[in-house]
This record gives C-alpha cells, structure tokens and sequence, in this order.
C-alpha cells in the first residue's frame, strides 16, 4: 500500500469574538473531517476581542509549531491567560507576538498573580524563535518583564 500523502493547508487567520463566520466554519468542519490528511498552518495570526470556544477549537486543529507571528488585540483576564499560554507554548517558530490590555482584577491574589506569571515564563521559555516582542498595557509584567524574558 502506498503511504498516504498530507495536505499542508497555510492560511494567515483572524479570530473574533463571538462564532466564526460561514466561510471560516465550513473550512474548520472540513479540516476537522480530514484530519488525518491535513495539517492545517498558519504563519500569522490575529485575534480580536475574548477569545471563545471557537477559537479554542480552530487553535486545537493547527499546526502550532507554523506559527511565526500572532497578536492579541483584546482584553485578556489572567484566567484567559492561564488557558492560552500553553497555545503559546506550543507555537515553537513564533518570531513576533504582540499583547495587549491583560488585565489582572483588584481581587486577585499575589498568589495567582505568581502561579500566572510562572505560566506565562513556562510558555515564553520554550519559545526559541521569539525575536520581537511587543506589549501594551500588561499589567501582570510590570515589574517583571526581566524575570519572564530571562
């Protein structure tokens, strides 16, 4: 039997709030159903507002290692954070990222705010590629930027 050749699907993505537009979910149904012939990549990345379900399943189906650059122009809580960085992780060819308004609540505790600041270090460890990295109203990295980019 001859050896089942993949199909490498790039596309460059948008994510916004709410469900994915008509276009965009039937191309995700499909690589879901060929999944163990596609491999879909996507060199650069956007998300625009609370990333959702939806967004968490179409990252689920890339290739996250194809990645090279991905910016974040929402506001992300540090629960949100926790859920995402491991994306981040995983994204081992991430040249650029840019985030911005990560927001940390009055009511969280040094605690959290340490196990999310170790989160966030864990992931940008494992990111060898990172050549640029751009911040904007991060509050969780005021004051310790040097400790996460060591």
């Amino acid at each position: 039997m001859a050896a089942k050749q993949l199909l490498n699907v790039v596309i460059d993505l948008c994510l916004t709030e709410g469900s994915l537009d008509e276009c965009l979910t039937n191309f995700v149904l499909w690589v879901t159903q060929k999944r163990d012939m596609v491999h879909l990549c996507c060199k650069r990345m956007k998300i625009f507002g609370k990333p959702t379900s939806h967004t968490r399943k179409v990252l689920r189906l890339l290739q996250l290692d194809s990645v090279q650059k991905v910016e974040v122009h929402c506001t992300w809580t540090p629960s949100t954070l926790a859920a995402y960085a491991p994306f981040l992780g995983q994204m081992r060819n991430l040249r650029k990222l840019q985030v911005s308004q990560v927001h940390v609540p009055a009511y969280t505790s040094p605690e959290d705010q340490e196990w999310l600041l170790a989160q966030l270090t864990l992931q940008f460890l494992r990111m060898d590629c990172l050549q640029k990295f751009c911040v904007d109203a991060v509050l969780l990295l005021e004051g310790h930027l040097e400790q996460v980019l060591r």
